[in-house]
């Protein structure tokens, strides 16, 4: 019984860690941290997508540990994939966009017919 209990602690630890690190952003630039007018932000659209690197660096686990990324102004290249479960993606997509300083942008799923196309927009 004792056993059951711990394995439910433990599971119920887990989840609040997992949610707190969820909402968590990474910034992914070496030097000191900027204020938000002078860098920009991307964020997942949902969790079924992943992302692979991002200007050729291994992303590792910074989709998968947090919603955002903190990344500088300029050109950006990004590779993801999409797993929903039942559903992903056969293929890594290559994205290439320009961020703006002090702007939010979102990675948007696009499903058209059998395919998924995923776009960088500006949130709004």
């Amino acid at each position: 019984m004792q056993t059951a209990i711990r394995s439910a602690c433990l599971f119920v630890v887990c989840l609040v860690v997992a949610s707190v690190l969820g909402c968590a952003t990474a910034r992914i630039y070496s030097g000191p941290q900027l204020p938000p007018d002078q860098v920009a932000f991307l964020e997942r659209g949902d969790l079924s997508q992943s992302l692979s690197s991002i200007d050729g660096r291994e992303s590792g686990n910074f989709f998968l540990m947090n919603r955002a990324l903190e990344i500088l102004p300029g050109e950006h290249t990004i590779v993801v994939g999409y797993n929903s479960g039942s559903k992903h993606s056969t293929q890594r997509t290559t994205l290439t966009f320009t961020a703006k300083p002090g702007t939010r942008y979102i990675l948007k799923s696009n499903a058209v017919g059998m395919r998924w196309e995923p776009t960088i927009v500006e949130k709004e």
